[in-house]
């Protein structure tokens, strides 16, 4: 798989899913979340006021993606090498969508 392909395979599978994976750790809804995330708060935030940590939810939502690109390299979508490069920036991007009120992957 081409680097560009790798790229739009890693947008496209984390659009879809940390929304969701948030969701389920903090006990609610994508649609709660969502609209909380028009409203100016962050994932973060809505952690905290959930009762749980900024960095349990980073944890969790990287262990997540971890998941599923495992998932896909298992599936071969995916080659080892195209594996860890996605994982190698995965906590830093994780951690910049927790900290976001800006527009992001939330579908």
């Amino acid at each position: 798989m081409a680097p560009d392909a790798v790229a739009r395979a890693s947008a496209s599978a984390w659009r879809v899913t940390p929304l969701a994976a948030a969701a389920t750790f903090l006990g609610t809804t994508t649609a709660d979340l969502r609209t909380k995330l028009q409203g100016g708060q962050t994932l973060a935030q809505i952690a905290v006021a959930a009762g749980k940590t900024r960095d349990a939810l980073i944890a969790a939502l990287v262990n997540d993606a971890k998941t599923r690109i495992e998932a896909a390299k298992t599936a071969g979508k995916l080659t080892a090498d195209q594996a860890t490069k996605l994982e190698a920036d995965l906590t830093a991007h994780i951690t910049r969508f927790v900290d976001s009120t800006g527009p992001g992957p939330r579908r």
